[in-house]
């Protein structure tokens, strides 16, 4: 018997109970190392209330899959789909709220991945995702976005590249996620949706602050075009470079014209800073 269906086994007897109170199993999620080994596996349950039941599943001391907890690490918990993002280098990741999410994205052959549950940010490994390019979907309310602004925190300290779908611009409901919003799009286009699709989504706007209190912190990006162009302006330099091809998406302009309006209102600034007032011309010869 292979290890996958050893730990299958002992799942259906730990969760006995859980069955014969309604519970249905609908979720076993594999967290593995950088190599496909299983380090322990979070199985879900749901009742047709939508009540949920979620708990980790690791190895007891002598080796066997009987206890629900997770196992402990040092350095942090291994994210979700570990395998796929350490195979993958170069390719951009999806982070989402949740296994049965990311498992949703990976079907369309994305690369997606998660800590877990709303509060799992904090306590996970996020150092295989530095200086990648990330896309961050959270679900469509407060715990949600709370995740995504820790995780955000996390990768903006690593130097990543992050793209940040507006929840509250796709029409779900409260606590909607991407597994609704692809259902959505299914019902009303006819097709699953495609990687294209996706990074198509509408973004938040934000900039990078940095400054000696809060270094790497985003701020709102002003509504307001000219304004907007006059905030990125006044970022320095490896702080503009960062956020400025996710800044012209959504702005609607292509990166070199935002690479144009900033250096012009750069300009126009250093021009207005100088110490000497303007000097009318002389109407007559001399």
């Amino acid at each position: 018997m292979n290890e996958l269906e050893t730990i299958k086994q002992h799942a259906l007897r730990i969760t006995e109970e859980q069955r014969k109170n309604g519970y249905v199993s609908t979720g076993m999620y594999l967290y593995t190392d950088e190599t496909g080994n299983i380090l322990y596996v979070r199985l879900r349950m749901d009742k047709p209330d939508c009540t949920k039941w979620i708990r980790p599943l690791s190895r007891d001391d002598a080796g066997n899959w009987t206890q629900l907890k997770e196992p402990t690490f040092t350095n942090g918990k291994p994210l979700y789909n570990l395998q796929a993002i350490a195979k993958d280098p170069d390719k951009p990741v999806f982070i989402v709220e949740g296994e049965k999410c990311a498992n949703a994205l990976n079907k369309l052959g994305l690369i997606a991945t998660t800590s877990g549950g709303a509060s799992s940010a904090k306590d996970a490994n996020w150092q295989i995702l530095k200086e990648r390019e990330i896309w961050l979907w959270a679900d469509n309310d407060d715990a949600g976005r709370q995740y995504a602004s820790d995780v955000k925190t996390k990768l903006i300290a690593l130097n990543c590249s992050v793209h940040i779908i507006n929840e509250a611009s796709l029409n779900l409901p409260v606590k909607g996620d991407c597994v609704d919003w692809l259902a959505q799009f299914r019902e009303i286009i006819g097709r699953d949706a495609t990687m294209e699709d996706i990074v198509s989504l509408p973004l938040k706007t934000y900039a990078m602050q940095s400054d000696l209190n809060h270094v790497g912190e985003l701020s709102p990006l002003p509504s307001n075009d000219d304004e907007a162009i006059k905030y990125l302006a006044s970022l320095k330099p490896l702080d503009y470079d960062r956020v400025r091809k996710e800044q012209a998406k959504s702005l609607g302009v292509q990166v070199a014209t935002l690479d144009k309006l900033v250096k012009a209102e750069r300009e126009a600034s250093e021009a207005d800073d100088s110490p000497f007032p303007d000097v009318e011309p002389w109407d007559q010869a001399i």
